[in-house]
């Protein structure tokens, strides 16, 4: 963490570097813990809204709500809602746009039809655009079927999750699929 204040230090007033460097730090590995992860989150939020960039505003909204919903507080729906908007003026990637976290999160609530509508539209434009992304939208589908007692699907779903998050270079996905198809294995049987 001593790096990270070097960090900021060393950006002095450049608001976009430091709002870049919050963002990197409001993931709780970083940060230290989910707490301090908020923390840097909210700052990261604050600077995108000073600079009224979309790109940071959009990443730095879908952040926070993440977190807030982690750390137990709901899913707050208008943070995401104001994140998607932004997705047309923003110049992001078809894997960091807001709407393909929003899925994940909708299935961590439990809204499940809601997620699974979105996720499958998701996968559906990931696969016409041919983006290896389709993992972010296969995670909301595992997690949806596994709470709907749907194994083998869910089983499938974490295969082809596992096969796109290292194909996409994305390792830090890697476990949550092993974990989903391990334990959709021993559900099955």
């Amino acid at each position: 963490l001593g790096c990270a204040r070097e960090a900021l230090a060393e950006a002095g007033d450049d608001l976009a570097l430091r709002a870049r460097i919050h963002h990197d730090l409001s993931w709780s590995f970083l940060a230290g813990s989910m707490e301090a992860a908020e923390r840097h989150a909210l700052a990261s939020l604050e600077l995108a809204e000073r600079l009224g960039e979309p790109r940071g505003l959009a990443q730095a909204l879908t952040r926070v709500a993440e977190l807030r919903c982690f750390r137990g507080r709901g899913l707050d729906d208008a943070l995401f809602e104001r994140a998607i908007a932004l997705e047309g003026e923003a110049d992001l990637r078809l894997e960091e746009r807001p709407s393909m976290y929003y899925p994940g999160m909708l299935a961590t609530v439990g809204r499940l039809e809601e997620a699974r509508d979105r996720a499958e539209r998701l996968y559906a434009l990931a696969e016409e655009q041919g983006e290896p992304a389709r993992y972010l939208p296969l995670a909301a589908l595992c997690n949806v079927d596994s709470q709907e007692g749907a194994w083998r699907t869910a089983h499938r779903r974490a295969e082809e999750g596992l096969e796109r998050a290292e194909e996409s270079g994305r390792d830090a996905l890697v476990p949550l699929f092993l974990l989903a198809k391990a334990r959709a294995a021993m559900l099955l049987g």
